[in-house]
């Protein structure tokens, strides 16, 4: 709609700050703005947001004002300045020194949770069709796992650690203290909405810090209770859940002290640039094309369960999903033969069966849809290589946004090569040389995960080495992130790490603190002392 055009231009708004206050690429902003009425593509929060971020109000076609709408904008503004009042003050009266009050709040946070695990697993199906099982495992359990390590592990990771001194300090002794960077503000996405909302949040409060988490719009059901829940386990001090029309603009308005970003490259820059801005320690967590590899001496039949859990698991809206498999030829046919097997065996009521998740929004399924449609045109111009899911096979489910898993065999230059699928879309490539293989990936941006299936596991650790990825695993797919060790993103995959006690740490700034005795002065580090001795020993 080009007025909308003209007050961007006129006001001097950048595209790509709308669309990342959206939460949508600015291509299809553009894509959006040139319909015939752009709004009706828009969400509630979207709606509001955009209004919003061009200053202007939300009128209809008369051209009233909407000044309720302009109303609530404005009141969430002022609550939201209170909160960050509240704790910029807690953080300067240095109350996060008391561990026993963190300990209570995420205790409280844990009972809150394991109180409402049927009303979260409720939002999950609402917002994914997650099943109960998929919703306990994934995001629950795993939650609650980490809630715990940090309830038992926080009180000694606080307590100031004494390390040795050096022998020209003597005598001295040298401690590391662990101070929380103050504000932090957590950005989470809608794939995973619960664990990676709460792990970080839960993690920076432990360390002291005061945390605004901002959760993504699309997943609106569980944002809903996870507001629920924080509102009645943790003081306002501690943590407030930011939602609303005006979310986005906030958290880019408001400086902070340490940023905590995971989902796509696009918003992640956005915030990566605002995190240089405000020269403050950044956490980027992001995705991209995570291979695996299937070795001739591969466990065919174990391999192709575990790979297939790992890309189908919540419909392929993982992050460390397996986006692309380069398989040997050597067992292609047997590959391919059990792929089939498993589908048929475990996912072929996909469509019609409640234990199977959707796809988020509408956007994302017609880019899926798109992308399917894509490869067997492409399938088609070369003489069909081979597909699994023939043509007639692939079902789609417009109305609940459902798509059967779709295999291809097809090659580098496969549209399904072009960018992360994120859904239950798999190409699969032949190749007789694993060196080759390897510098293809390494060719690539740095992925997320990598996975190697075979039965020789010096040789599987010999490829780990060979490439760069933020973490994997040898004979099985996303369990690698499961448990007291690092996960994280690598280069183009993302920085930072949290996990364990990496969940703790990544929100402190250790610093070092020596304490020198008075019993004893070297007086050879003074002006005008003979250090011929100390050049002797040492030099």
């Amino acid at each position: 709609m080009h007025k909308f055009y003209e007050i961007i231009n006129r006001k001097g708004i950048d595209l790509e700050m709308i669309a990342c206050a959206l939460n949508i690429s600015t291509k299809r902003l553009e894509e959006i703005l040139e319909l015939e009425d752009p709004l009706e593509q828009f969400d509630e929060m979207q709606y509001g947001e955009f209004f919003r971020v061009l200053d202007i109000p939300d009128t209809s076609d008369t051209g009233d004002v909407n000044m309720e709408d302009i109303k609530n904008i404005n009141d969430d503004i002022r609550n939201f300045d209170d909160v960050i009042s509240s704790m910029r003050k807690f953080q300067k009266d240095r109350k996060f020194l008391n561990i026993d009050s963190r300990m209570e709040v995420l205790k409280n946070l844990y009972n809150e949770i394991d109180k409402r695990e049927d009303d979260i697993a409720d939002a999950l199906r609402l917002d994914l069709g997650k099943s109960e099982e998929e919703a306990f495992l994934t995001e629950i359990l795993m939650l609650k796992t980490e809630l715990r390590y940090l309830i038992r592990k926080a009180r000694k990771f606080a307590s100031p650690k004494m390390v040795k001194s050096s022998i020209f300090n003597f005598p001295s002794k040298n401690y590391i203290l662990n101070e929380p960077y103050g504000l932090v503000l957590v950005v989470s996405p809608w794939n995973y909405p619960f664990n990676l909302s709460i792990i970080p949040f839960a993690g920076a409060i432990a360390s002291g810090n005061s945390v605004i988490l901002k959760p993504s719009s699309q997943s609106k059901y569980t944002t809903k209770i996870m507001e629920d829940i924080i509102r009645a386990s943790v003081p306002i001090e501690y943590g407030y859940l930011l939602t609303g029309m005006n979310a986005n603009e906030i958290s880019m308005r408001e400086k902070f002290d340490f940023i905590f970003f995971t989902g796509g490259e696009d918003t992640g820059r956005k915030f990566y640039e605002k995190a240089a801005r405000d020269m403050c320690p950044f956490v980027l967590e992001l995705g991209g094309k995570s291979p695996a590899i299937i070795l001739d001496d591969a466990d065919i039949e174990l391999s192709v369960k575990r790979l297939l859990f790992g890309k189908l698991l919540n419909s392929g809206q993982t992050c460390v999903s397996v986006d692309y498999v380069y398989c040997s030829e050597k067992v292609m046919d047997r590959f391919l033969k059990e792929v089939e097997n498993v589908l048929e065996k475990r996912y072929s009521s996909w469509i019609d069966s409640d234990k199977f998740g959707k796809i988020i929004n509408d956007d994302e399924y017609s880019r899926l849809k798109s992308v399917i449609n894509e490869e067997l045109e492409y399938q088609r111009n070369i003489g069909a290589i081979k597909d699994i899911n023939i043509e007639n096979n692939i079902s789609f489910d417009d109305k609940r946004r459902k798509i059967s898993p779709v295999v291809f065999v097809t090659d580098e230059k496969s549209p399904l090569m072009k960018r992360e699928n994120f859904g239950p879309v798999l190409p699969i490539i032949g190749f007789s040389d694993v060196d080759k293989v390897l510098d293809k990936i390494n060719s690539k941006k740095t992925p997320l995960a990598f996975y190697v299936f075979s039965k020789d596991e010096k040789k599987a650790m010999e490829i780990m080495k060979r490439v760069s990825f933020g973490g994997g695993a040898i004979n099985d797919t996303i369990q690698h992130i499961v448990g007291e060790v690092p996960f994280g993103g690598f280069k183009d995959s993302g920085m930072g790490k949290y996990h364990g006690k990496d969940t703790y740490f990544t929100f402190v700034h250790e610093k070092t603190v020596m304490s020198k005795s008075l019993a004893f002065d070297m007086k050879v580090r003074y002006p005008g002392e003979d250090i011929s001795l100390i050049k002797k020993i040492f030099g």
